[in-house]
């Protein structure tokens, strides 16, 4: 209904930028006007008990190299919970996971199959909608970073009344780092870009999703906000990160660059240029934001995996 209303109205508009203006203030103004329903919904939840405040659904295919920093990362940061979907991963995955499957910090979904990422995520919303707040849509190079609060959990209690957040990418590069060196992927890359890149992913109320994607949801009625809760459309540049960003390790070295790049992509069939890696390779900033977090990474992962640390 919107979309026709939306067609209908910029059909008798000639001016190709007041036309892009007018289309881009319908949906703001279609829900500021007709978004009683939701908001009622939004209300009811507010004091209702989930089984988890926050999750991550994610989908993986051998990245057990980098799978236990991830986690515990995301543990510090107030998420509860992680739903994990194994893209037909041969590595030792499975071995990596077993402590966390074991005390509740992670459910494992076996989704093998070429090109799975946007089914599984659409899989996560529906089955899972009804056991967590809020789920965050994230990739296994992407760190969630609360920058204002301590987690992203507190956070996220300023948006309850929002059927959605986005937070903006920041590209990090590879440190000068041409192959794999031991250690944590937020100890060995700290360059970052000058600014933020003007792509989000999104923290969604899973009951109102419409559609999932990799980046981008719909919602049913309603449009997600940014951390100074204006509404996102897609396309937007506004890329405010003072609040909350997106850590994007998208090429670390490049000996892993190509070990991801030999893995495929996730969401389509066709192998990234390797154009992609120096177009992603940022190092214009040194910053040591996640630095605390690193002692306390290690010692949970030598608690877990006492034999790897040695």
């Amino acid at each position: 209904m919107l979309k026709f209303f939306s067609k209908l109205i910029c059909a008798l508009i000639p001016n190709s930028k007041l036309r892009a203006k007018v289309r881009n203030q319908i949906p703001v103004w279609y829900i500021e006007h007709f978004s009683g329903p939701v908001k009622k919904r939004l209300q009811a939840e507010k004091d209702k008990n989930f089984k988890h405040y926050l999750s991550i659904v994610a989908i993986a295919k051998n990245e057990a190299l980098y799978m236990a920093e991830w986690i515990e990362f995301h543990k510090l940061v107030g998420v509860d919970h992680i739903y994990l979907y194994d893209n037909d991963s041969d590595d030792n995955l499975m071995e990596v996971l077993r402590p966390y499957i074991e005390n509740g910090d992670v459910t494992h979904i076996p989704f093998p199959g070429p090109a799975k990422q946007i089914p599984a995520y659409e899989d996560a919303v529906e089955r899972f909608k009804n056991e967590t707040k809020w789920m965050a849509i994230v990739d296994l190079d992407e760190f969630i970073v609360p920058l204002e609060k301590s987690t992203v959990s507190e956070f996220l209690k300023d948006f309850e009344d929002q059927v959605g957040v986005v937070a903006y990418w920041l590209m990090y590069g590879d440190n000068g780092h041409k192959t794999y060196e031991p250690g944590l992927v937020i100890e060995r890359f700290t360059a970052h870009a000058q600014e933020a890149y003007p792509s989000v992913k999104s923290i969604v109320n899973p009951r109102e999703v419409k559609k999932a994607n990799v980046h981008y949801c719909e919602f049913k009625c309603g449009l997600p906000v940014n951390e100074n809760k204006e509404y996102y459309q897609k396309g937007e540049m506004n890329t405010s990160i003072k609040k909350i960003r997106i850590n994007h390790y998208f090429g670390k070295s490049f000996e892993e660059f190509k070990q991801k790049r030999a893995r495929g992509q996730a969401d389509r069939l066709d192998i990234r240029s390797m154009n992609d890696f120096e177009n992603a390779n940022k190092n214009d900033i040194q910053d040591n934001t996640l630095e605390k977090y690193v002692p306390l990474i290690k010692a949970e992962l030598e608690k877990k995996f006492p034999s790897a640390a040695k």
